[in-house]
């Protein structure tokens, strides 16, 4: 049986996801915990699998230079922080995303990459 993500891959739901963290972490920022809690809502084979679909959604724009993983900087008013971690710290992140004292922590912003993407995304919409 294949994967709950392969399965939502083929169902169109990650390419849909995948545009709508872009487009708010162009915009704001897109938090490791509402990306989790939108697999967890997909059913009950994506909420068995909420944090594998979640790291792999992630890692895959992170790869692809797309998005950054961020915290909060430990410095008042200096904004977020861009951080780079392993995949298994990534998946005790998006674990943790579920729990209230770990629910804004971290996040994904754009890149410039990612900019350009919700760019040429925008025209086209635009052209409709």
């Amino acid at each position: 049986m294949p994967s709950a993500y392969e399965q939502l891959v083929k169902s169109g739901f990650v390419g849909s996801l995948k545009r709508d963290v872009l487009l708010e972490a162009s915009v704001d920022l897109e938090y490791v915990g509402a990306i989790r809690s939108r697999f967890a809502d997909a059913g009950d084979h994506a909420r068995r699998e909420a944090v594998t679909c979640t790291v792999q959604l992630i890692s895959e724009l992170i790869a692809k230079d797309l998005c950054s993983l961020a915290t909060w900087s430990k410095v008042p008013d200096s904004g977020p922080v861009v951080v780079t971690r392993s995949h298994r710290e990534l998946e005790c992140i998006v674990a943790e995303s579920s729990e209230s004292d770990h629910a804004f922590e971290f996040f994904l912003l754009s890149t410039a990459a990612g900019d350009h993407w919700v760019g040429r995304y925008e025209a086209l919409v635009g052209e409709l």
